[in-house]
């Protein structure tokens, strides 16, 4: 019997397979964010009566968590490309204007 779990979500299981996809709505740079099929929910825009896929609790990985070895994210090639990709296109002003010290409690926070 097989059972993988991928970031604390079965994966596979003996009879069956949860599916990962990927969005690129959710992200403003247009970076596809992957996430679980299963726990995505289709969703109606009272405004526009348009219907959407709300993956904001289906993302595959928590990106809000600091990276770390006692909490186990400092680990996986996926989650260390996105990451490293960051959730926007950077620019200069990302360094020049960073007013709330993202790089040294975010990016590199001291222990």
């Amino acid at each position: 019997m097989v059972h993988v779990s991928f970031a604390g979500t079965p994966f596979v299981m003996s009879d069956h397979v949860n599916h990962m996809a990927c969005d690129t709505e959710d992200s403003p740079a247009g970076f596809n964010t992957p996430y679980w099929e299963f726990a995505a929910v289709e969703r109606t825009n009272p405004v526009t009566n348009l219907r959407y896929l709300d993956i904001s609790n289906a993302k595959v990985l928590n990106l809000d968590l600091p990276v770390s070895s006692k909490m186990n994210t400092d680990v996986g090639k996926l989650r260390s490309t996105l990451l490293a990709r960051g959730d926007h296109h950077a620019t200069y002003h990302d360094i020049a204007d960073d007013n709330h010290n993202n790089y040294t409690t975010r990016i590199a926070p001291r222990s």
